[in-house]
């Protein structure tokens, strides 16, 4: 049990478990391997400021991780630390409650939708099969009922950031696809979901995984989430959006009388990056001074 193992071993035990070379572990945490080296040979201990992250790397409760650190610092008589420590602990428990509390309340919100789902999709299907005898219009409620549940569902179900992001968004580009080729069927149209819907939500997906990637890569404030957005869907998705739409518009045939010049194009484009550079700039210049501070 971890109870039962010093707090050396159980960084050690844990780091090996997840076949992680101290020099790995480092780089997670932003430290040097040595430091990771005299933490498992007991030597000295993590910064209280460390505990969080290193329990997430290590995927064991801060609370297990602490009380190794606890007894350490006991045996050591280092009592500043061990009210840090306790501070932390107390902290984490709190955390722990509100994390519990707001799951369970996302199951209980999850688990509701999809039963007035499924009561909908029953009183739909009966009365469209009763007025028409076969199902007919009962199929379009249907499929955006469907598809709002498929990406629901990804939220109640993958738990860990940002792959709920990354999944969310594909799953919903799917449905959004397979959606429009139900309501390009039922219409009686084609061309415009492979022509457009398909390629525009292939952009708009790889757009976003790209905004999640930039946005959790460096410091996670709104300034990067806000630069990310602007220079991903708005320097280098606009263009694409702009073929992808004025090609199916000149194969239908359709005249919007509004052509934009190439230059205003490159002038838009120049401004949207330029304003994506200072949302980067001033988001990497707020996590610097929350360091300093």
């Amino acid at each position: 049990m971890i109870g039962e193992e010093s707090f050396s071993e159980i960084i050690y035990g844990k780091r090996r478990e997840k076949n992680m070379t101290q020099q790995e572990l480092a780089d997670k945490l932003h430290i040097t391997d040595k430091a990771v080296s005299k933490w498992e040979r007991g030597l000295s201990y993590p910064d209280v400021s460390l505990i969080p992250k290193l329990a997430e790397v290590l995927d064991i409760s801060i609370e297990n991780l602490i009380n190794g650190k606890l007894e350490a610092l006991e045996a050591k008589g280092g009592t500043g630390d061990i009210q840090a420590v306790t501070k932390l602990l107390e902290d984490s428990k709190s955390k722990t409650i509100h994390n519990v509390s707001r799951h369970l309340a996302r199951h209980l919100v999850f688990r509701n939708m999809t039963i007035l789902f499924a009561i909908a999709a029953v009183i739909i299907s009966i009365v469209n099969v009763a007025l028409s005898n076969t199902m007919t219009w009962g199929l379009y409620p249907l499929g955006a009922i469907l598809m709002v549940w498929t990406v629901s569902a990804i939220f109640r179900f993958v738990t860990k950031r940002p792959t709920v992001y990354y999944a969310g968004l594909t799953v919903g580009g799917i449905s959004v696809v397979l959606y429009c080729m139900l309501l390009e069927y039922l219409t009686k149209t084609q061309h415009w979901v492979s022509m457009l819907v398909i390629p525009l939500t292939g952009v708009t997906v790889i757009a976003g995984v790209l905004s999640i990637v930039i946005y959790t890569k460096r410091a996670s404030n709104y300034w990067n989430l806000a630069g990310a957005v602007t220079l991903i869907f708005g320097v280098i998705a606009g263009p694409f959006y702009t073929y992808f739409i004025s090609k199916y518009l000149h194969f239908s045939q359709i005249d919007t009388g509004n052509d934009v010049s190439f230059f205003a194009k490159i002038i838009s484009l120049a401004i949207l990056f330029a304003f994506s550079i200072l949302f980067l700039v001033k988001g990497n210049t707020t996590h610097k001074g929350g360091e300093k501070r």
